[in-house]
């Protein structure tokens, strides 16, 4: 079973205010990237996290090679209720999430990227804008 945080480098959540939590998926090479755009579908992770689809924002940042998602907390940040104060235990739920399938996919496609000129607006082997 391959889980996302061994394709990727880092995964990390935090708060986004007090109603929302935002958790980033770092890369560390094109490839990585790649793999996590991927491997880290909205429909999966809307799962993994329990959320609708309609309440998860995703950000794909291919100059800093970040997957971003954010979502409203569950329970308001500081009320009684809330075992979480800082929104850090939401990045083991995708850290442990099952991506075998997706890996395998995404490592029989291409994952070599020639290097951008500064006036290239897309990558020659995929559809990716800016990376």
């Amino acid at each position: 079973m391959t889980k996302l945080a061994e394709i990727t480098q880092k995964i990390r959540s935090k708060n986004a205010g007090p109603f929302w939590i935002t958790i980033d998926i770092f890369c560390s090479d094109d490839a990585e990237f790649k793999r996590a755009l991927i491997a880290a579908d909205s429909e999966h992770v809307a799962h993994a996290l329990g959320i609708s689809m309609a309440d998860l924002k995703r950000y794909d940042m291919p100059d800093l090679r970040v997957v971003k998602f954010s979502f409203p907390r569950p329970i308001i940040q500081g009320t009684r209720f809330d075992r979480d104060m800082h929104g850090a235990s939401f990045a083991n739920l995708l850290a442990e999430l099952d991506v075998t399938a997706k890996a395998k996919r995404a490592s029989a496609s291409v994952f070599f990227v020639k290097q951008r000129t500064p006036f290239q607006k897309s990558c020659v082997t995929c559809d990716l804008a800016n990376h």
